[in-house]
């Protein structure tokens, strides 16, 4: 489905440190969404540690707004990545995991999320310890610009391939 082999495949999925599901398991559609996000990312030259750093950065983001309390999914921060043409501009979507925030990504004030799931009780509360959504969206933002610059700069290029390809070959 994705254009690419397993072993691709598997590759990504360790170096991001997914959820795999059994052999005989399959995946959701977010998951192959989500894939096919990455396949796409690579194929414009993004470098996998670019694309790891900006995936913890969503997590991270989704934690502090305590998503992952939401779903006990092992996939938990995939099950909304859907093919919506979302990501124009910043809206209020995550990039890669497609998820949904309920404020626009460039948004200068946030409203956490509450928080309705069970956590284990840490000594010092996230903020006390340096952790403030607001801090990590800004530095989201600034990582999807720089990708977006990236990815701008390889477009001319895929269009003259994909030209030169249609004219040679049909």
């Amino acid at each position: 489905m994705l254009g690419r082999d397993a072993f691709f495949v598997r590759n990504l999925q360790r170096q991001l440190g997914l959820y795999m599901p059994e052999k005989d398991g399959g995946y959701s559609q977010g998951y192959v969404i989500f894939l096919e996000k990455l396949v796409s990312l690579r194929a414009l030259h993004v470098p996998l540690e670019d694309i790891r750093e900006l995936f913890e950065v969503e997590k991270k983001i989704l934690s502090l707004l305590h998503v992952d309390a939401l779903d006990r999914s092992p996939t938990w921060y995939l099950d909304e990545c859907n093919g919506e043409k979302e990501h124009r501009g910043f809206p209020d979507r995550l990039l890669l995991s497609g998820h949904r925030l309920g404020f626009r990504v460039d948004a200068n004030m946030i409203q956490p999320t509450l928080d309705f799931g069970e956590r284990h009780p840490e000594l010092f509360k996230g903020r006390e310890m340096g952790e403030d959504v607001f801090l990590v969206v800004r530095k989201y933002v600034g990582m999807v610009r720089a990708m977006q610059e990236r990815i701008g700069r390889e477009r001319p290029v895929l269009e003259n391939a994909l030209y030169w390809v249609r004219r040679v070959f049909q």
